[in-house]
């Protein structure tokens, strides 16, 4: 069942997905975190820098325990 699972998500994510992963991560942190800190919503900035780094974080993290646990079986 398990490796059923890793072999459709290596299957289904590839650099693309990656990628978009990542651009929204990107663009939550500096984009909207720098439009509602100029008009503003500090406290929303902060969460939108928290949001977008754990979509990068995410993102990154969730490629490499895929390409791991592919490497194991």
């Amino acid at each position: 069942m398990s490796r059923e699972i890793v072999n459709w998500l290596a299957e289904h994510l590839d650099a693309g997905q990656i990628l978009f992963i990542l651009g929204a991560g990107l663009g939550s942190y500096w984009i909207d975190g720098r439009i509602l800190q100029a008009q503003g919503f500090f406290r929303e900035a902060r969460l939108a820098r928290k949001i977008g780094l754990a979509y990068i974080l995410g993102g990154i993290l969730l490629w490499l325990v895929v390409r791991f646990l592919l490497w194991f079986t």
